[in-house]
């Protein structure tokens, strides 16, 4: 199971984490990813950036405002006076490691990637902290493991390091199969790992959620469950989109197309373990848990159907490959920040003209100019836009496929 940092963040969000983990199956087996808490991970981020250039006053009380967040969430445990005492000194170990961290990038000049992954670690380490301690209070064994102690084994990329999934798959079974079968529930930090000499590496954004599927694969999991704060993968951003749907069932490859274009939810790494191993991705909302929410697996249940649409706003690292497009002419943008490329996804489209023909007779029927961006897939249809005219191009993608029912065998209507 893997916890959302806004799932943690929220009142009695620890207590709702622990719930969801004492409430698993009989018999089962079950390991818990957490990620920070909801915005830790950014604060300290800018802070080590921008920290020689930065006071130690400003260090300070940013380090304050992080022990008081997470002092919230050990108040809003079941611990009592002696265990929030002993979590807190965990805590307040944790963030002074952050601050002599902190400090030497100010007295030496910009931050080292090394250095800058120690310190991105500190909001998992102290989540899983909180979440292990209040296990440990109702009753169960529940270590507390960073991700590289429980086998995630990097690369040295620091910032965004590749795990060897062969060392990581044995190291990862040793380290954790004797404690499953002792009945532990180990608690492991979403988004770290650790390189062959031992380094803590971080894997990137949407590192929780690939650390997830990654010891999925290695402890032959029946399926990875996210718990979120929302009822799955979306047919539209509901920020452009009025109306959109909770997509049911989405195969690996709906998915990973949909991690491509920029969906919410999913990062395209998180996909390749689970695919990799056959572990369907479960996403559910945490604060609604008998909701179906969206299962990600290797079937296929709707060959050349639309079912979502997404777009990814930063087209800068696909410049090399676009700019033999010539979109620019094209479209009258002077830079690729002024493009917006947008992914209609479903299984089999990409194959089926008929489907191109009405997503492209819809952008010309709203007076949208379109550039097809040539990417082979079977399951996407893409195109460039302005950006001025993504929110319409994705609402008529989405009014057009999705509306009037060509997926409504795989999508329950939601609200706003």
């Amino acid at each position: 199971m893997k916890f959302g940092g806004s799932l943690l963040a929220s009142e009695e969000g620890v207590c709702r984490v622990a719930d969801l983990l004492e409430d698993r199956p009989t018999g089962s087996q079950v390991v818990g990813v957490v990620s920070a808490l909801r915005g830790v991970t950014d604060s300290i981020l800018d802070l080590a950036m921008a920290s020689p250039f930065r006071g130690g006053g400003e260090t300070d009380s940013i380090i304050d405002s992080l022990r008081s967040l997470h002092e919230e969430a050990v108040y809003g445990t079941s611990l009592g006076r002696m265990g929030r005492s002993k979590l807190l000194t965990g805590i307040n170990g944790i963030l002074g490691q952050t601050r002599r961290a902190l400090e030497g990038a100010r007295a030496q000049g910009p931050v080292s990637p090394k250095t800058l992954d120690l310190v991105a670690s500190m909001g998992e380490r102290i989540a899983a902290l909180i979440v292990a301690a209040e296990m440990d209070a109702r009753g169960f064994e529940a270590p507390c493991l960073t991700g590289g102690e429980a086998g995630i084994i990097t690369n040295d990329a620091y910032g965004n390091a590749l795990p060897d999934l062969r060392a990581t798959k044995k190291a990862a079974w040793e380290a954790l199969t004797p404690r499953l079968d002792r009945g532990e529930i180990p608690i492991v930090t979403g988004f770290v790992g650790r390189s062959k000499l031992g380094e803590t590496t971080t894997l990137g954004r949407g590192g929780s959620d690939y650390t997830a599927t990654i010891l999925a694969n290695s402890l032959l999991a029946r399926e990875a469950l996210f718990w979120t704060d929302s009822d799955g993968i979306r047919t539209g951003d509901p920020g452009i989109v009025e109306g959109s749907q909770t997509v049911r069932n989405l195969s690996f490859n709906e998915a990973s197309e949909l991690a491509f274009f920029g969906a919410k939810r999913l990062h395209p790494r998180t996909i390749e373990p689970a695919k990799a191993g056959l572990i369907p991705i479960r996403i559910k909302n945490g604060f609604h848990p008998d909701s179906e929410g969206t299962l990600i697996s290797a079937e296929n249940n709707t060959d050349g159907a639309v079912k979502a649409v997404a777009a990814k706003s930063h087209m800068t690292p696909l410049a090399a490959r676009a700019s033999s497009l010539g979109y620019k002419e094209t479209l009258g943008v002077e830079t690729d920040s002024d493009a917006v490329l947008i992914g209609a996804v479903g299984d089999g489209i990409g194959t089926r003209e008929e489907v191109a023909a009405a997503v492209f007779g819809a952008l010309a029927g709203r007076g949208i100019l379109a550039e097809p961006f040539p990417r082979s897939s079977r399951s996407s249809i893409s195109f460039v836009v302005k950006r001025n005219s993504a929110d319409q191009a994705v609402k008529a993608v989405h009014d057009l496929i999705v509306l009037p029912g060509l997926t409504e065998a795989t999508t329950q209507r939601v609200p706003r």
